[in-house]
């Protein structure tokens, strides 16, 4: 084995155990009616639904995201600050802009909704959006007030709730305006 299979493979070893185990995922997965077993990660295996998913991602994530107000009927301006430079600049300290807008638009375009955590500082402002895998996430509502929450499944931990005003919840076509419709799971 030559120098650089060997670096190869020891790169691609340690580029996987960077990655989430696919089998410690809990993922709903659909059966088709010839009986295979189709997910969002298995989608992308295929080279068409990659290139759609890469195409538009990418086209999307080179878009400026900006938090508008509407001064007037029919005129607006962008408000400046820490929104702003989330979106734009570095909304965590492991991620660019557009890597995180084209992993948000990834999973919008396979899942049907995208999350982010908002970290918040002392103040009470946003200081942070972290990315969420969409299959640990639910969208719910308390029984009492009917005020929407996030319930997040942890690897290691137990369930997190998270309110609404902590999460970045973009999503596809919904029936309920909450909820996108689980693309892959339309298409099988």
């Amino acid at each position: 084995m030559s120098v650089f299979e060997r670096a190869r493979e020891f790169f691609a070893r340690f580029s996987q155990s960077l990655q989430p185990s696919r089998s410690a995922r809990i993922v709903y997965v659909q059966s088709t009616l010839a009986g295979v077993r189709v997910s969002p990660d298995t989608a992308l295996q295929q080279a068409t639904v990659w290139a759609c998913v890469q195409v538009l991602s990418k086209s999307v994530a080179q878009l400026p995201w900006r938090l508008m107000k509407q001064t007037r009927p029919g005129s607006s301006v962008v408000v400046p600050g820490t929104i702003d430079y989330l979106l734009n600049t570095r909304p965590n300290p492991e991620m660019s802009a557009f890597s995180f807008r084209e992993a948000l638009m990834g999973h919008v375009l396979t899942w049907g909704n995208a999350y982010a955590e908002i970290e918040r500082d002392q103040a009470g402002r946003p200081a942070a959006l972290w990315l969420i895998e969409p299959d640990r996430v639910q969208p719910r509502r308390r029984f009492n007030t009917g005020r929407l929450y996030y319930e997040v499944s942890n690897p290691s931990q137990a369930i997190s709730d998270i309110d609404f005003m902590d999460m970045f919840h973009i999503h596809g076509p919904s029936f309920d305006g909450v909820t996108g419709y689980h693309v892959i799971g339309f298409a099988v």
